[in-house]
């Protein structure tokens, strides 16, 4: 599992943090891009854990624990293909994203900001890779390791099928299919649709 780089979002957050604005984020409230002046943000999501969304289909690329940071790439593209959404409560910062990016430069942080992006390109590397392999079983396993590893507040609040629904797109029925029997193999245990513990996966389906 890719570790999140704590040290170059701790500069990061150092170095915004006397100039920008605490926020609280209500669970489902969506993260948005602008003020209310159409001026790009950049938030440092402190705690919680937020989602990405595709505006066409309501799928779900991927989650970000805090902490996080969100709005340096829509500062350059702000062309979107989706939105974030807080998955449960989140608490954190906002700032101008313009401004962010002048403190970025004053004190020479391009490296951690780098090293950050380059893990959410590596995150979404490691997630698309195992989406294509072509293997639906493949990616319904990879997919429930997240959720396993998902922090109870979100595991507690969601049920493996529309876990697995929102993040593949496959039909309710074949996910249905997969899950009905690893629970007869005792494979994962679910206790009222929510996933439990995973015993094992066996590598085919």
């Amino acid at each position: 599992m890719l570790q999140t780089p704590d040290s170059s979002i701790k500069a990061l957050f150092q170095c915004i943090a006397n100039e920008a604005q605490p926020i609280l984020i209500a669970e489902g409230e969506e993260i948005m891009d602008f003020s209310n002046g159409s001026e790009p943000l950049f938030y440092f999501i402190e705690t919680g854990q937020i989602r990405y969304e595709f505006v066409n289909n309501q799928y779900w690329l991927g989650s970000l624990r805090a902490p996080a940071l969100v709005g340096i790439v829509g500062y350059y593209y702000p062309e979107r293909a989706g939105r974030f959404f807080a998955e449960i409560d989140c608490s954190g910062y906002c700032i101008s994203a313009k401004r962010a990016i002048e403190l970025i430069n004053l004190n020479n942080l391009w490296p951690d900001t780098v090293n950050y992006l380059t893990y959410l390109i590596k995150k979404l590397l490691e997630h698309e890779m195992t989406m294509s392999s072509g293997s639906s079983y493949s990616a319904i396993c990879y997919l429930l390791r997240q959720l396993e590893n998902e922090p109870e507040s979100v595991r507690g609040k969601i049920s493996v099928l529309q876990y697995l629904y929102k993040r593949t797109g496959y039909s309710k029925s074949i996910i249905s299919l997969v899950i009905s029997e690893l629970k007869k193999g005792r494979y994962i245990e679910t206790k009222k649709s929510h996933l439990v513990k995973i015993n094992h996966l066996p590598e085919k389906f």
